[in-house]
């Protein structure tokens, strides 16, 4: 976490977290990000109370060691990652991850028929589309 900017010849990621309910994840719980390249190398493994992280100075390969693999943890959640995440020199990778929680459950109790339409009016034509008059 050095400097704003990239060298020539790295690369930043930067990260952020998010929880079930889609929104940044609290502050203060402490995340622990892993970064490995491609030859199954830890670049980075740290905690960090933020749910916003951005990782500098990677080592970039120009070759399949730049497919980077990115996994967060918190404790009471489910891992998230992505793979690859393919760096190249000087540029920055934006992702975003969403952490689950272990025993979460789904929860449809706004989904009704009415409802549907203010979260995006498109949704009830999608929905309904094979049903013909029958709505």
């Amino acid at each position: 976490m050095a400097s704003p900017t990239t060298a020539a010849d790295t690369a930043v990621i930067g990260i952020r977290v998010f929880d079930g309910t889609r929104q940044p994840f609290p502050a203060g719980a402490q995340i622990l990000y892993r970064i490995i390249d491609g030859r199954n190398t830890p670049q980075r493994e740290q905690f960090f109370n933020a749910s916003a992280v951005r990782f500098v100075d990677l080592p970039v390969f120009d070759n399949l060691f730049d497919n980077y693999r990115v996994i967060v943890s918190t404790h009471r959640y489910l891992d998230a990652g992505l793979y690859p995440v393919h760096v190249e020199a000087g540029q920055e990778i934006q992702i975003e991850l969403l952490l689950v929680p272990q025993n979460g459950a789904y929860n449809f109790a706004q989904a009704q028929w009415g409802n549907l339409g203010a979260i995006d009016p498109k949704v009830p034509d999608v929905l309904s589309s094979d049903l013909g008059d029958a709505t």
